[in-house]
């Protein structure tokens, strides 16, 4: 064997660096995108704990309570320390090609959906954690490409960002939150942002590397990156919550106004229009209808009413020593922004015969009707008024004379549709807005909590219980008129 000399190992190993340095440049862009605690461990909080925290904090603005936050936030660095599936923390189509962060967060949204369905909250939580690292991920511009000059800096760049998001709360400024929009494809929001952050990129490996971090271009992108990380995923919260309640649908039911049952899972259905309310069995085959609620024996309109009369949501009820059902439901004359004639109709439930129309006493609008027990544990009934969300007034079951209102607090947001109450808790459904829709709970004392948000296309209107499921009648003109079907996460 022939000997080496010692210049020819010192060029070999020159050259050799060389070629480790070349190879090193080539390499995608840092795996490790934002941080997460001290030394990268994942053991203390940090970016991704950080992000997921707030995300969380927004998302429950629009009701969406779901996550166990302990099982979600000791997961969020779990991609970096256990996983370690590198390509897939990144979306770089711009440089080297690399990353599929926009799958990863697809498979673990769709495995969240199924479980929160399930009810498994944990199991929900968990997949969340896991998704929230690479979703937030891609917000971070040093991973969406790949130059040289980035080697120098996307390591101490996290670290320097890790270090300002290492307490819940800190730096809160730096996001604001935009509200709630539906996520229909996770992936392609993951792309979306991906495109947002590098628009920075650029800029922000250049300004890193001449100034560091204390540079304010530096500052100002990297906390729009972290806002839009954080809105991105209280989007996806939300749109987990919504897309595991609805279970089905009913058929096309041509109804705007709202829905009530007897409350079993062998209830038959009254869905109410505007000028006419339908009986449906429990496999939807009409059975009863009132075409004509607002016309006296006659045939003539009841007095008063002209026109304008229009109903609102009813309420199905059966007193324990009664043969048979009522249906109460509010009545009046409405051409917006203007009511009067406010009244409350009695129907048998089984024919749809019109037994009793008694004007109310009072000026408030009426727009859904329910009956539940009062302090003293006699069934009332309790009115929800459109056009007055801050009380729910009572009557008298039997009479139908007022008796006092029930302040609820916070008020819920306005345009009241919905109401229903099952063990211990109103039910409100609020929808001032096409295609937007949300669900109130409200305790004995009036107090109130948003509990669910949905985005159908559609008017949200009235609600009721059939047995674990909450109907919601969601009417769109020109797409379907339907009763959903909704399982709420911890009803």
């Amino acid at each position: 064997m022939a000997r080496t000399s010692p210049t020819q190992t010192r060029v070999t190993l020159a050259v050799t660096a060389v070629l480790i340095v070349l190879g090193l440049l080539a390499l995608p862009a840092q795996a490790f995108a934002w941080g997460n605690g001290v030394g990268r461990s994942g053991n203390t909080f940090g970016t991704h704990d950080w992000i997921l925290t707030e995300a969380n904090r927004m998302a429950a603005i629009q009701g969406a309570t779901w996550v166990n936050a302990s099982v979600a936030i000791p997961v969020t660095d779990d991609p970096d320390t256990k996983f370690r599936d590198t390509k897939d923390h990144a979306y770089d189509r711009w440089g080297k090609a690399n990353g599929n962060a926009q799958q990863k967060v697809a498979t673990y949204y769709s495995q969240a959906v199924a479980y929160l369905h399930a009810g498994d909250i944990d199991s929900a939580s968990r997949s969340l954690g896991l998704l929230s690292h690479y979703y937030a991920d891609v917000n971070n511009p040093l991973d969406t490409d790949n130059i040289a000059a980035e080697t120098r800096m996307h390591s101490r760049y996290d670290t320097a960002v890790d270090s300002h998001l290492k307490a819940v709360g800190m730096n809160r400024a730096w996001v604001t939150y935009d509200g709630y929009s539906h996520v229909g494809d996770p992936s392609a929001l993951t792309v979306a942002s991906a495109r947002s952050a590098h628009g920075s990129y650029t800029t922000l490996v250049g300004q890193y590397n001449r100034r560091g971090y204390s540079n304010s271009t530096v500052r100002t992108i990297t906390s729009r990156s972290i806002n839009r990380a954080t809105n991105g995923l209280a989007d996806i919260i939300v749109s987990i919550q919504e897309d595991a309640a609805l279970v089905s649908s009913s058929p096309e039911v041509h109804a705007h106004q709202g829905i009530t049952t007897d409350g079993s899972d062998t209830s038959d259905y009254w869905i109410v229009h505007t000028t006419w309310i339908q009986r449906y069995t429990s496999s939807w085959e009409s059975s009863a209808t009132a075409s004509k609620p607002f016309n006296d024996e006659d045939g003539t309109l009841h007095e008063g009413f002209t026109s304008d009369a229009h109903l609102g949501t009813g309420a199905y009820y059966r007193s324990a020593d009664a043969t048979g059902g009522k249906l109460y439901v509010p009545a009046e004359n409405w051409s917006p922004p203007t009511f009067d004639n406010q009244h409350i109709f009695v129907f048998d439930a089984l024919t749809l015969k019109r037994e009793r129309a008694v004007a109310t006493s009072q000026t408030h609008e009426v727009a859904a009707i329910t009956v539940a027990p009062d302090s003293d544990g006699k069934d009332v009934l309790y009115v929800a008024s459109y056009r007055d969300s801050s009380k729910l007034f009572r009557y008298d079951l039997e009479t139908l004379a007022y008796i006092d209102s029930m302040p609820l607090k916070p008020v819920p947001g306005s345009g009241i549709q919905g109401l229903t109450y099952r063990d211990g808790t109103f039910f409100l459904s609020t929808g001032l807005n096409q295609d937007l829709g949300r669900i109130y709970t409200a305790d004995r004392s009036g107090n109130t909590r948003l509990i669910f948000t949905s985005t159908l296309a559609g008017w949200h209107e009235g609600i009721a219980w059939r047995n674990k499921l909450l109907l919601w009648l969601v009417d769109h003109p020109y797409v379907a008129s339907k009763v959903r079907f909704f399982r709420l996460p911890g009803f």
